[in-house]
């Protein structure tokens, strides 16, 4: 019983050291650290249907409400937010978290 206990505290300490390895990784990516180098551009869609240019090494986040993207700040984070574009392009890929649809944009190359 004592070993069954045991492996299964190794398996959850396991758990948690790669959860927050991961959450560290996103963090770095967050804000312009992680492993997304630098230079190059990349469009991508939200869910509102506007176009997200972002550039390599930046990650964006933002609600799909439509308010929120009008309120974002893009000249603060170097992008530009633009209706030209009807699809995602160039090594965007696009991340949803939970019920509110939060958009996260990451250029990787």
């Amino acid at each position: 019983m004592n070993q069954m206990q045991s492996l299964s505290r190794w398996s959850a300490a396991r758990l948690i050291s790669f959860g927050l390895m991961a959450l560290g990784t996103m963090g770095l990516g967050l804000i312009g650290l992680g492993p997304m180098g630098l230079g190059g551009a990349a469009l991508a869609n939200d869910p509102a249907g506007h176009v997200l240019e972002c550039y390599q090494g930046e990650t964006i986040i933002f609600t799909a409400d439509i308010a929120d993207i009008n309120q974002f700040d893009a000249s603060a984070h170097n992008v530009t937010l633009t209706q030209t574009v009807p699809m995602p392009q160039q090594n965007a890929i696009i991340y949803y978290y939970g019920p509110d649809d939060i958009l996260c944009v990451v250029v990787t190359a």
